[in-house]
């Protein structure tokens, strides 16, 4: 069974520590060099694999090491790799993150195998009960395969199965292909400064949730307000704020691909909208707590973290 399809991006994350930066010409030792896996696709699968969900991630690693590795990590958090392709020739993803004592970074990144991905519908899972479809808005970076992208959407929806975006990446870069995904997503996702952005707003207000949700037409409009919690934008464009859980964050590496795992999970089994958004502050607090991209807990240990969201799981179990 195939509870959810996640197309996304797939990286490898190269942390490098050092105390500056070289010139040209110029070499140092780093104090430490670490390596931890990334992008959106393999953060949200495995996060919702860890609440017990079963996931079939889509996208494309390379054919080098770093795709070999990156697979075998995301089997090991109990995500069907089935139809992620390796593309012959072509490397992964690879994000090289530069770390000075202050914590400043300097970020290199190769989109590399991403920026070629397919989105088949054959791949989704639909003939194996496949209940949600989740984009990241990174893959639509792919300008030329976008139409393709939202054919698939398009056919989902159809369907009757859920789908949802979030707009990170393009939101800050092509408006126009946000355009086209009016009345095809059900759930959009995005935080508060690509909302700004998108509307060419200069502050984050209530007209711009507003703008947004009547322009694309969703189901619901989440917008995400970092320790504020989120704003939930629902049909009549009625405005629901959702309130955050206070915790000693580490680490916000990742915190809105937790909140997207806790929400899709919430709507999976079936809860009211506001319960799913909350849901989707509890996982990304709990991320905070710990440091990398993928510090997700299973649903015992959410509960036990935040136990005043004991009520709802107990409506689901």
């Amino acid at each position: 069974m195939v509870d959810v399809a996640v197309f996304g991006d797939f990286c490898v994350d190269v942390l490098v520590y050092i105390d500056r930066l070289p010139s040209f010409d110029q070499s140092f030792v780093a104090r430490d060099i670490k390596l931890s896996f990334g992008g959106v696709g393999g953060n949200v699968s495995c996060a919702l694999s860890k609440l017990g969900l079963s996931v079939r991630a889509l996208g494309c690693v390379g054919d080098d090491f770093f795709g070999k590795i990156y697979l075998d990590d995301l089997i090991k958090n109990g995500v069907d790799v089935r139809s992620v392709r390796r593309l012959k020739g072509l490397g992964t993803c690879t994000v090289v993150i530069h770390i000075n004592p202050e914590g400043s970074r300097a970020i290199i990144g190769f989109r590399g195998a991403n920026s070629l991905c397919d989105l088949s519908i054959d791949d989704l899972g639909i003939s194996e009960g496949l209940k949600h479809l989740h984009i990241s808005g990174y893959m639509l970076l792919n300008r030329t395969k976008v139409g393709s992208y939202i054919d698939v959407l398009s056919k989902v929806k159809e369907l009757g199965i859920n789908t949802s975006v979030d707009l990170e990446g393009i939101a800050f870069s092509d408006s126009d292909v946000i355009k086209e995904l009016k009345g095809v997503v059900d759930y959009v996702f995005l935080n508060r400064e690509e909302a700004v952005s998108i509307v060419k707003s200069k502050t984050f207000n209530k007209d711009v949730a507003i703008s947004l949700y009547r322009a694309l037409k969703p189901r619901a409009l989440v917008i995400k307000l970092g320790a504020m919690g989120c704003l939930l934008v629902k049909e009549g464009s009625s405005l629901v704020p959702i309130k955050s859980f206070k915790v000693k964050a580490v680490d916000t590496t990742g915190a809105g691909d937790a909140f997207n795992a806790g929400f899709i999970y919430g709507v999976i089994k079936g809860l009211p909208l506001s319960e799913a958004a909350l849901l989707g502050n509890a996982l990304g607090a709990y991320k905070c707590m710990g440091y990398g991209a993928r510090h997700y807990p299973t649903l015992s240990e959410l509960v036990s973290t935040f136990p005043q969201i004991r009520p709802i799981i107990n409506k689901i179990k």
